[in-house]
């Protein structure tokens, strides 16, 4: 009888322990994370933590979803329709003065691939032998305006939209085109392009890259937002150490990629994930600086294109980044 009684105890805690393991699954809180382009290796930390489970381990299940041209990450976590979005320090910033409630969690860029690509037969030395040449450029880009006042090129430069089109500037040897160094280059040096490039970040207008949240949903999903830090911290610990370890996954959700690609951008995407002022070894990855934000902040006001002040500690917050 006693053995009976004790297996059904046992059975009745079992059963228990199932339901309430269960009922935790099920509780796990679910959240998208939007990317700012088709997948490609700058995602590739928040790759690696969906591959090695490390958001569930943390107790958060994460989607992640590739953007686009049509993809606006920022209204849709400002609208509260996506918890959170790749951003940068500028785009934050501006959204801000729009009134969209965004705020900046995790640096997962601590410097801006964009570059300025020129073919080396008609060589740039720096941002002022710019005067004179034609340029392809997004309309509108805040670095380009920052640039264009800074080193007094308005009516010096012919401004022309950027196509995206690689073959574009492969035909016209004279012409100067944005690009990210951590994609363009590796296409057109396979077609046969020769070619050096101006980093952007070295015109004084560095910002970083972001995963943002709405400020509601930082405030009140504190655990939540720990969670996909820590555990995307971790991702880009990994990412950076490996990155062709990750490579496949991230080539399941862009099957254009190429392993080669896959692996030159992996690679060329590390040093801009940490960045050259040893703030990432000093402070933890995805690390962010007042100083920086100001920075961003001053250059937007100086060229207009800011119209209100505002206060900037505001628009970020590095409580849940963990140091070394």
């Amino acid at each position: 009888m006693r053995k009976r009684i004790a297996l059904a105890v046992l059975g009745a805690g079992l059963a228990v322990g199932v339901a309430s393991m269960v009922s935790a699954q099920k509780a796990m809180p679910e959240v998208s994370i939007i990317l700012n382009w088709f997948a490609e290796p700058p995602h590739g930390g928040y790759y690696a933590a969906v591959q090695d489970g490390l958001y569930e381990k943390a107790g958060v299940k994460v989607k992640l979803i590739p953007g686009g041209p049509n993809v606006a990450g920022y209204s849709l976590v400002a609208t509260g329709k996506a918890e959170f979005a790749q951003m940068d320090t500028a785009g934050i910033l501006q959204s801000r003065e729009q009134g969209l409630p965004v705020v900046g969690v995790f640096a997962d860029l601590q410097l801006s691939p964009q570059v300025l690509m020129f073919h080396k037969e008609n060589p740039i030395k720096g941002f002022a032998d710019l005067a004179g040449r034609q340029v392809a450029v997004t309309p509108g880009a805040p670095y380009w305006d920052y640039i264009v006042a800074k080193y007094k090129l308005e009516g010096k430069v012919q401004q022309v939209n950027y196509s995206g089109q690689v073959a574009t500037f492969l035909s016209n040897k004279k012409l100067v085109s944005q690009g990210y160094a951590v994609a363009e280059p590796y296409t057109i040096e396979q077609a046969g392009g020769d070619i050096d490039y101006l980093l952007v970040s070295d015109s004084g207008f560095s910002p970083y890259g972001v995963l943002g949240t709405n400020e509601d949903f930082l405030k009140n999903n504190r655990a939540v937002v720990k969670a996909v830090v820590e555990a995307s911290q971790e991702g880009w610990n990994r990412y950076v150490a490996n990155p062709d370890k990750y490579g496949p996954a991230i080539k399941v959700d862009n099957k254009d990629l190429t392993p080669g690609f896959l692996a030159w951008s992996g690679n060329a995407t590390v040093k801009f994930a940490v960045g050259k002022d040893g703030q990432v070894k000093k402070l933890g990855f995805g690390t962010m600086q007042l100083s920086r934000w100001n920075e961003i902040y001053k250059a937007l006001k100086a060229v207009g294109i800011l119209k209100k002040d505002q206060v900037v500690q505001q628009a970020f917050n590095t409580t849940f980044i963990k140091k070394p």
